[in-house]
Order: C-alpha cells, then sequence, then structure tokens
C-alpha cells in the first residue's frame, strides 16, 4: 500500500528498502555473524538481525508475494537478488 499498486520497480525498491531496514530495523548481524541462528529464518524475524542470505529470502518472500519478480543469484561466497520488471532491472 505504500508503494501504491502497480509502483514501478524504483519505487517498490525505495520504499522496500525505508520500511525493512529503515523503519523496521533489519540489518546484518555484525556483532556475531557466525553464529548459526543467523540461518534461521524464524529467528531472523524475531530479532532483525541476520546474514545476507537469509534477509535476502525475508526480502525476495515479500517482494513475490506483492507479485514483484525476484530471483536470487548464487555467486561463489555471496548471495544476490536479482529484480526485474517491464525493462527495470537491479541486482539487491
Amino acid at each position: 500500500a505504500r508503494a501504491g499498486a502497480g509502483a514501478d520497480g524504483a519505487t517498490f525498491l525505495q520504499t522496500a528498502h525505508e520500511y525493512l531496514f529503515e523503519e523496521l530495523g533489519f540489518q546484518g548481524n555484525q556483532q556475531d555473524y557466525y553464529t548459526p541462528l543467523n540461518s534461521c529464518l524464524n529467528h531472523v524475524l524475531d530479532t532483525r538481525l541476520g546474514i545476507p542470505i537469509t534477509l535476502s529470502i525475508m526480502y525476495m518472500e515479500i517482494a513475490r508475494r506483492l507479485n514483484y519478480d525476484v530471483q536470487g543469484v548464487s555467486l561463489p561466497g555471496h548471495f544476490l537478488l536479482l529484480f526485474r520488471q517491464n525493462g527495470f532491472a537491479v541486482y539487491l
């Protein structure tokens, strides 16, 4: 609702970023990066701390629920997201 129905990709990404990472405070767990709890999605949702892959999965599933095309991209030692909409594409 914040981005409006059918918002363009850039608007959705900006709104999602503001809501998830600024307003709700989701962030990488810099103090205890290697704890196994960072891989448990329920723990990440409760504490709002995670590692890139769990934060990406959360972001990807929210975007999919809102009918945006977001796919996981696995790279050696990294996990990214690819957002695409009507010729607009960006890696997150």
